[in-house]
């Protein structure tokens, strides 16, 4: 970012991109680069929620769907809904402005995730991200067999 991004007025916490800013198109996938976005997208989904049950693999995710634009307008419909598992798309629903959703997988190994939704309308989509959960045993569990070279850890 070489050029001052242009807030609207940031001594009063207002970091939304003026309409001629250069950070408006200039991130990756031709996304605003700043704080608040210029263009008119959904508001973020609410309640996101990882729910992992100890010493499994299954994994269940619960969020309400966006009533409105980050413009104040009201969200008629909604295009679809992906579901993102560390960066891949494991799940595409389909659900309504302020719809309860959910989802749930089970994992094939224990594992790091990041879910992120996707709510996409005719206007535009908006990340939500998650922390990362841990899905599965604890990783500082004891091992319960020999390992790859036949070992028994003591």
């Amino acid at each position: 970012m070489y050029n001052a991004p242009e807030f609207v007025d940031p001594y009063t916490n207002d970091f939304t991109l003026q309409s001629t800013s250069t950070m408006i198109g200039a991130a990756q996938s031709g996304y605003d680069m700043g704080a608040i976005p210029f263009t008119v997208r959904p508001l973020m989904p609410t309640d996101l929620e990882i729910t992992t049950t100890p010493n499994e693999l299954d994994v269940d995710l619960s969020w309400v769907n966006p009533t409105e634009n980050t413009d104040g307008t009201i969200i008629t419909s909604i295009t679809s809904v992906k579901v993102i598992r560390n960066g891949e798309t494991v799940a595409e629903l389909t659900g309504s402005p302020g719809a309860a959703m959910q989802y749930g997988e089970t994992l094939s190994i224990a594992a790091e995730c990041r879910y992120m939704i996707l709510v996409e309308t005719d206007v535009d989509g908006l990340y939500c991200f998650t922390r990362s959960a841990w899905i599965g045993p604890p990783a500082w569990a004891n091992p319960t067999g020999p390992d790859a070279y036949g070992y028994t850890a003591v």
